[in-house]
């Protein structure tokens, strides 16, 4: 096995492998990564301008047999302009049994790169569901920082509310996740008790099929179960206003009964974001 960088050469058998993963996400949680029709034709257009980009890592994993596993990563601006956090975005592997071999291996060559680069940490995105994944990030001493909980707007009515037990709220960790920059133009969402920053509406990525915007609610602080819950149904209004199809919720460890509460309003939760501090 041979790891080195990526270029055009490796696009179509990227885009493969990128596109197996999509299609175990959207079997996993299938309302949160809805497969575009068209996404294994886009993803090499916008694997081309990434790669030729120049900021992004870009690596592949080779043997006799293809590209075995790709990862690509990008920088953070942090609100100070420091490029201190690259998320690992894009990452796969050819075998979910690779995960905890070569997964590891492309994860500590992204590492170093990141770190000649100025990076203190990385940041990664696993599915809940994908326990090869999450079992190889454990492995590797990366640990979950946050996740999202999500709920489509435009379905059912929510269940009611009014079975929540109170409990300290706690203070939320700063949540790290690769749509942290688009909360410096987000909203106040306010309620008595409970105040929330609500992002601007979110554009779906061009390889999944969402059908409209989303909206994130990140941090989302409240003195109890009442306070969260009417801050929750008002950043759940000013979407339904301005037409996203969904919501999404930054939660972290710590933060367990707004945990609980999004549980009862039926929020999923698709994917986890972990973090790996690297010097």
């Amino acid at each position: 096995m041979t790891i080195r960088n990526a270029d055009v050469g490796h696009l179509d058998a990227i885009a493969d492998l990128a596109q197996d993963l999509r299609i175990r996400q959207q079997a996993w949680a299938p309302d949160f990564w809805a497969l575009a029709p068209n996404a294994r034709e886009v993803h090499p257009l916008l694997l081309r301008w990434t790669i030729d980009g120049g900021r992004a890592i870009s690596l592949v994993a080779t043997s006799d047999t293809g590209v075995d596993g790709y990862a690509i990563s990008t920088p953070l601006p942090s609100i100070d302009g420091r490029m201190c956090h690259w998320v690992i975005d894009e990452f796969a592997v050819a075998s979910p049994t690779s995960w905890r071999t070569l997964g590891r291996a492309l994860l500590a060559a992204v590492a170093a790169r990141a770190v000649t680069q100025g990076a203190s940490r990385l940041i990664a995105p696993c599915a809940v569901a994908d326990t090869a994944r999450r079992s190889a990030f454990a492995a590797a001493g990366l640990d979950v920082g946050c996740w999202y909980r999500h709920v489509r707007l435009d379905s059912a009515p929510l269940p009611a509310t009014d079975e929540l037990a109170d409990g300290d709220s706690g203070l939320p960790l700063p949540h790290l996740h690769s749509l942290t920059p688009l909360l410096r133009g987000a909203v106040g969402v306010a309620a008595p008790g409970a105040h929330g920053l609500l992002s601007p509406s979110i554009p779906a990525p061009a390889v999944h099929r969402v059908g409209g915007t989303t909206g994130l609610l990140d941090p989302l602080i409240g003195t109890d179960a009442a306070s969260m819950v009417a801050a929750i149904e008002g950043a759940e209004r000013i979407c339904r206003q301005r037409g996203d199809v969904a919501l999404m919720v930054a939660v972290g460890p710590g933060e367990e009964p707004l945990d609980a509460m999004l549980d009862r309003r039926g929020y999923s939760k698709p994917v986890e974001w972990w973090t790996l501090r690297v010097r």
